[in-house]
């Protein structure tokens, strides 16, 4: 078996459990989820991994509910790809396309953000604190803009992730138990 990063989930064989916080009306009863991670593709330089939440299909058909996958996660040595598209899954066929449509969400020594904090557009960065790598994504072009928080701990995996609108509009936050 290939060593796979710290940061990234120390055992992919194992569903993880996560408290779930969400502003969906249909989904507050539900307050623990299990992730389960696919490994989908490996290659030379990394793997390539989907992470899915176990929620019934039903309600994700019923109320259009964008929480079931998660997306798709290029490991490598130290860093970590999120692709947002699973439906690209296909057109992955070399690192370079991979890291091309992928957004950098774990680096070992973090980033800064390329925009400057007043101009508008997409913003994202990554903290670097001991073992503990943040990223935060979020737009500006709007009002009401998205965001997406993922915390990745070493020995642990993704500790924590949130997403959603301002004024928490399709608010979600998962938390590892």
């Amino acid at each position: 078996m290939q060593e796979i990063w710290g940061f990234f989930f120390p055992n992919v064989d194992t569903a993880y459990s996560y408290k779930l916080t969400t502003s969906f009306d249909s989904l507050s009863d539900m307050n623990q989820i299990q992730l389960m991670i696919t490994e989908i593709k490996k290659y030379d330089e990394g793997v390539l991994y989907e992470l899915k939440c176990d929620i019934n299909e039903d309600i994700v058909d019923r109320y259009g509910i964008p929480v079931r996958d998660l997306g798709l996660f290029f490991v490598q040595d130290d860093k970590i790809y999120f692709i947002r598209d699973g439906a690209v899954k296909d057109e992955l066929v070399n690192v370079e396309t991979i890291t091309d449509k992928g957004t950098l969400v774990c680096c070992e020594e973090g980033r800064a953000d390329a925009l400057s904090e007043e101009e508008r557009g997409w913003h994202e960065y990554i903290l670097a604190d001991g073992n503990r790598r943040e990223y935060h994504g979020y737009n500006t072009l709007v009002e009401t803009g998205y965001y997406e928080t993922f915390i990745w701990e070493e020995g642990k995996g993704l500790t924590g992730y949130r997403r959603g609108y301002g004024a928490e509009a399709d608010a979600l936050e998962l938390h590892l138990n």
